[in-house]
């Protein structure tokens, strides 16, 4: 939610379903007896995009076949968290705060002591003995839920505040996700999917907690005590970050033809790449490497990496051309990979560093890029529904 590259392109969604990939993948490899992966509560009803995504990474996780014991929960109350530091600051900050209708929502906050130790029994405990629901996962929070209201109140207690909360009838989610950055100083990626999360009640039904770490879970007080002396937060909102770095990542969710692979996915972008700019770009194709000119210059050169591919991923370093910084080595790598079990597939740009001075670049070639691979995502919308119509 936070990305560390200086530009960065795509949504948190498919950053996370690249980096589960990448984790199961690895997993395999190095024969894993199992993964645990802490997750987010999964209430009924139309998910948030932050939710949706936190259940596409349990799902991606356990798509390789090595065992995954999954644990969810709400908010993880402790030293150096996010979602803690948001709300601390808030509280801080603010002596009234004007709360709309998702702050009664009702959440099961679990202290990051109980989340540490659950994490520490499901590496250690056989599976068989773990409160796995139907769904192969386990709840976890503190006992008794409370409302978004109370938990700033309980916060505010603890810091020696005296909170004024006023209740509006309202769901302003826009409004919501603007105080929520003015005030506590979070960047948008993270704030905005959070907020948007808030709507739905965050409840550990049934809670494993007490059952999973053999003691009762630490109730809000308490872990909210714990994180104000483990490391209080700072007043002062903290100093954006200077990214010097000219690294650039973009990714992009594709959606495929049933039965294709991803040496079909890449060669495909080069045939299509193309004829969608006939006579401006040609694309020569040589042993699987791919090189990018326009008017006798040539523009990129792709160099397929045999090692690092497979039938689900194909992947190419950006090893020359013009458009790429001479000194930036061979951390440039462009990569299509499909996804087990599913339609879908990515297009991934990494650590690739420009040669254009980054002004010019930022308005000049990075939206166009983004701008191709959505007009490559509609062609192989299209492809597929043609290929279904013709079967």
């Amino acid at each position: 939610m936070a990305p560390n590259n200086r530009l960065t392109q795509g949504n948190f969604q498919d950053l996370d379903l690249l980096v589960a990939d990448n984790f199961a993948r690895a997993a395999r490899l190095q024969k894993l007896k199992r993964i645990v992966y802490l997750g987010g509560i999964v209430p009924e009803g139309n998910l948030s995009a932050h939710l949706k995504s936190r259940l596409e990474v349990e799902h991606a996780l356990a798509s390789y076949g090595t065992p995954t014991v999954t644990l969810r929960a709400a908010l993880v109350i402790g030293a150096g968290g996010s979602s803690y530091k948001i709300l601390a600051r808030l509280v801080k900050r603010l002596p009234v705060m004007v709360c709309p209708a998702w702050t009664k929502s009702r959440s099961q906050p679990v202290s990051l002591d109980d989340a540490i130790d659950a994490l520490i029994a499901c590496c250690e405990k056989p599976i068989t003995s773990l409160p796995v629901q139907a769904g192969g996962y386990m709840n976890l929070g503190c006992e008794p839920p409370v409302s978004y209201n109370q938990l700033m109140q309980a916060a505010a207690r603890v810091y020696g505040r005296n909170l004024r909360i006023v209740s509006v009838p309202l769901n302003s989610y826009g409004l919501s996700k603007l105080w929520v950055r003015l005030f506590s100083g979070a960047e948008r990626s993270l704030v905005e999917p959070l907020v948007e999360s808030l709507k739905h009640d965050m409840l550990a039904m049934p809670n494993a907690t007490a059952e999973l770490i053999g003691r009762p879970a630490q109730n809000l007080a308490t872990m909210l005590t714990q994180a104000a002396r483990t490391a209080p937060v700072k007043l002062q909102l903290p100093r954006a970050q200077n990214l010097t770095e000219r690294s650039v990542r973009s990714v992009q969710r594709l959606t495929v033809p049933p039965g294709v692979d991803a040496h079909w996915l890449a060669e495909r972008y080069g045939v299509w790449l193309e004829h969608y700019f006939r006579g401006v770009i040609k694309v020569i194709r040589k042993k699987r490497h791919l090189q990018f000119s326009s008017q006798g210059i040539v523009l990129l050169t792709l160099e397929y990496s045999a090692e690092r591919s497979d039938k689900t991923r194909a992947l190419y370093y950006i090893s020359g051309g013009s458009l790429r910084r001479r000194e930036a080595g061979e951390s440039g790598r462009l990569e299509f990979r499909t996804l087990p079990n599913s339609n879908e597939a990515l297009a991934a740009i990494h650590d690739f560093e420009p040669a254009l001075p980054w002004f010019i670049y930022a308005n000049s070639q990075a939206p166009l890029h983004e701008f191709v691979m959505h007009r490559f995502r509609d062609y192989l919308s299209r492809y597929r529904q043609a290929a279904r119509v013709t079967s």
